[in-house]
């Protein structure tokens, strides 16, 4: 049967699939990914700001204000690293490493969060982490006769310049998770736990984009490009998701996060109808695996 955190876990990765695939068309008007950033934690600050007031607790930033920063930090960290990876290599070598980030949290959640899982949960996670890289592989390459050769052969010609900003990522998005649960088992509430996010990284990204001269564009492209806003908008309630299935005592983000990765699955579904995308046989066989994966996990 599933529980209410498995629910919301799926919701959120269904969310985060459409922010995905709004992204990638906007990416088709040169539309910067910090500009995507920058417009989704302006938009959680304002609307926590908004309709939450009441519920976010200023005066715990005394006393716990070094979650809030780690976690901030953190997942600023690799949001940027991912960017820059972006950036500068194929994003068929680099999407598919988000998947990869249970295999980290599963040691994390263990050693700091005494999470425990089964034999089977973990062969359920290994399953999804799979399933779902070679799913990525065939979204990214649906233009190639063989993807997985075509992978392979890109992979030989990295070195420590990706494979070491990439395992930074991971970690950092693993302690995200981590932090998250350390926060809400200190009876932090959700709305207080992404308005100091928001603050902390909107921040950053304000500083930034002051320091380059291109703090006026930052906020011009708000009203001139109201798709990223639009995507900006999913984002924060796939968020809101996610953070509320962590908050709930019972649940284990090493299950958690596998759950929100599943974004691929209706990436692949949804992408393949509005960009008309091939190997749809290969894709069928991942997802089978990923579904028999999430079976292992939740049930």
């Amino acid at each position: 049967m599933f529980e209410n955190w498995v629910l919301l876990s799926l919701m959120s990765a269904f969310l985060f699939s459409i922010k995905d695939i709004l992204s990638k068309k906007i990416f088709s008007k040169n539309v910067h990914p910090k500009q995507i950033l920058f417009e989704e934690y302006f938009l959680m600050l304002f609307v926590i700001l908004f309709l939450f007031f009441p519920k976010i607790n200023f005066l715990i930033f005394i006393e716990y204000w070094y979650l809030f920063l780690f976690k901030a930090l953190t997942l600023f960290v690799a949001v940027l690293t991912y960017l820059n990876l972006l950036k500068k290599y194929d994003i068929s070598l680099v999407s598919p490493l988000m998947n990869l980030s249970p295999v980290f949290l599963i040691f994390l959640s263990f050693f700091i969060l005494n999470e425990k899982l089964s034999l089977i949960q973990i062969l359920g996670i290994f399953i999804v982490i799979i399933s779902t890289y070679f799913l990525e592989i065939h979204i990214h390459h649906h233009n190639k006769t063989n993807p997985s050769a075509h992978i392979l052969k890109n992979v030989k010609k990295l070195n420590y310049n990706f494979f070491l900003p990439a395992i930074l990522m991971l970690i950092m998005i693993s302690f995200t998770a981590i932090f998250d649960k350390l926060i809400f088992e200190n009876n932090l509430n959700i709305y207080t736990n992404m308005y100091y996010t928001s603050l902390i990284i909107f921040l950053s990204l304000l500083i930034y984009y002051y320091k380059t001269n291109h703090l006026k564009l930052a906020f011009k492209n708000i009203i001139y490009e109201p798709t990223t806003l639009l995507i900006s908008v999913f984002a924060l309630i796939s968020t809101f998701f996610i953070l509320t299935a962590i908050a709930i005592p019972t649940a284990l983000v090493s299950l958690i996060v596998p759950l929100k990765r599943v974004s691929s699955l209706f990436s692949s579904i949804f992408g393949g109808m509005l960009f008309h995308e091939t190997h749809l046989v290969q894709k069928f066989i991942s997802i089978s695996f990923m579904l028999f994966g999430l079976f292992l996990i939740v049930f």
